[in-house]
């Protein structure tokens, strides 16, 4: 019995000195906050930040790649999608490359996209810059 109590005693232990640790997000509003013509995005705490991208050369391999050191203390990436624009069976319509964030403090950053093929980044066909704003 003494050996279950001192195992039990060092579980104990060893559960209470265990450095736990939680992020504590913002509520989520429901509210989806999208950049203007000159690509600002002014969005709140707990905001869903959506960059919908139309991207006319999908079919040659070209997709849209953040390149700038985002500041993910700002906003969460969550997800990137796309949305087929052409009727179905028919190859080669644009395609939207939809991006969400989740808005997480308070602050700027600044989201630089590129459209180039993975396997050759260095054959750039077009950029778009974002200038995102978070407020409380």
């Amino acid at each position: 019995m003494f050996i279950f109590k001192f195992i039990l005693c060092i579980l104990l232990i060893l559960l209470l000195n265990c450095n736990i640790s939680y992020s504590v997000n913002p509520t989520p509003t429901g509210n989806i906050a999208r950049p203007d013509t000159n690509g600002l995005i002014s969005s709140k705490l707990g905001d869903t930040i959506e960059l919908k991208i139309l991207n006319t050369a999908f079919d040659g391999g070209y997709t849209w790649n953040i390149i700038s050191n985002f500041d993910s203390s700002k906003a969460k990436y969550i997800t990137h999608k796309t949305k087929y624009t052409g009727t179905r069976g028919i190859d080669g319509a644009p395609m939207y490359e939809i991006w969400n964030f989740y808005a997480l403090n308070e602050g700027n950053t600044t989201l630089l996209m590129k459209l180039f093929r993975v396997f050759e980044p260095k054959d750039i066909i077009s950029s778009k810059i974002y200038q995102l704003t978070i407020l409380k």
